[in-house]
């Protein structure tokens, strides 16, 4: 019986071989299709990681509060950490440990024609002490 399907397929295959080898040649477009698209998605998130890394550094991590991104009046809590900088220091493989500091401050200009130039400031700041 197998042999049968055997000798089928190929009596079918000899008899439209065009048709056949237009299967075959769609089946390995997609093939290479699939792979080409899985490729470029991976060598994309290899990219942005790497490029992640270059700015954040590869194992930084930022302690936030859980509404710091979002639920205060400008999008921020006043919640602040009290960290030991010289603890986290002294851990094995931290290379170094800092505060990082963000305040708005209201800026007044002088006045001029239109009128007086006033707005808030952001500041954002590095301490290695805290």
């Amino acid at each position: 019986m197998f042999f049968e399907f055997l000798r089928l397929a190929g009596q079918s295959i000899l008899h439209r071989r065009l048709r056949s080898w237009l299967t075959v040649i769609g089946v390995f477009i997609g093939i290479a299709a699939v792979v080409g698209l899985i490729s470029l998605g991976l060598g994309f998130e290899k990219t942005v990681n790497d490029q992640v890394a270059g700015i954040f550094g590869v194992d930084t991590f930022v302690v936030a509060n859980e509404g710091s991104f979002g639920g205060g009046p400008h999008g921020g809590s006043a919640d602040e950490y009290a960290l030991d900088l010289a603890l986290l220091n002294a851990v094995d493989g931290v290379k170094v440990a800092a505060a990082l500091r963000e305040r708005t401050g209201f800026v007044r200009g002088q006045p001029d024609e239109e009128g007086q130039q006033q707005g808030f400031f952001p500041v954002l700041g590095l301490s290695l002490s805290f």
